[in-house]
């Protein structure tokens, strides 16, 4: 129900959802995500059938205002640079948080303009603080309007150790293709200096018949 609602009200890794980033504080994530075909006989070796990279990039401004770059190649290989500005609508202490945001750029050679919807809810979980948020955008070219839709959903816990423990769903609707959904779960561990170091991997369930992994590492300053 709440993943045909989120489509509906719509007509995304490293996202920090609806918590807005605070005033002058940055945060940066860049990762590189390699995946195989899961049927041995479609494999090429231990060559990955797609290898990409992308660097994501916020800052905190005034009114909890959160400005963003979302920079490298989408699932499909496309060349991406998107520049974002995330408003809170709801930001209470507790209870659930909500955002909207509005972003503008290029995937491969087509202008293209994304809105976007977080919600979010923080609660105590295994020893530490946990975490929900559902993210959706939709990535509509300016020119044609095909759209993409995205949804992401994570249950994440931070230990009071700082390592965070992640299961994200991935999916979504391309305009030209299948809808597909993955697994992505993750562990985040840190390595001092407000650094840390992100290892995941993925597993195609509908729409999607490949695994891979991911390396990546978050950086707050």
């Amino acid at each position: 129900t709440l993943v045909i609602l989120l489509l509906c009200l719509l007509a995304t890794t490293v996202r920090a959802g609806p918590w807005p980033r605070e005033r002058g504080t940055w945060f940066a994530a860049s990762d590189m995500r390699f995946s195989w075909a899961r049927d041995i006989a479609l494999r090429d070796g231990a060559t990955p059938a797609s290898a990409y990279y992308g660097t994501y990039l916020e800052y905190g401004l005034p009114r909890k205002l959160t400005l963003g770059l979302d920079l490298g190649r989408t699932g499909r290989g496309d060349t991406k640079s998107i520049a974002f500005l995330r408003v809170p609508l709801r930001n209470p202490e507790t209870g659930l948080k909500v955002s909207a945001e509005l972003g503008l750029g290029k995937i491969d050679d087509r202008a293209i303009v994304r809105p976007g919807l977080s919600l979010g809810l923080g609660f105590a979980a295994f020893g530490g603080q946990g975490w929900f948020s559902a993210d959706t955008l939709a990535e509509v070219a300016s020119k044609s309007r095909d759209t993409d839709f995205k949804l992401d959903l994570t249950f994440g816990v931070t230990r009071h150790s700082g390592t965070k423990l992640i299961l994200q769903v991935q999916s979504g609707q391309p305009q030209d293709n299948v809808p597909f959904a993955r697994l992505a779960p993750s562990i985040v561990i840190p390595m001092g200096h407000n650094r840390l170091l992100d290892l995941g991997l993925m597993y195609g369930i509908t729409g999607d018949d490949t695994f891979g992994v991911k390396l990546g590492l978050w950086q707050t300053f």
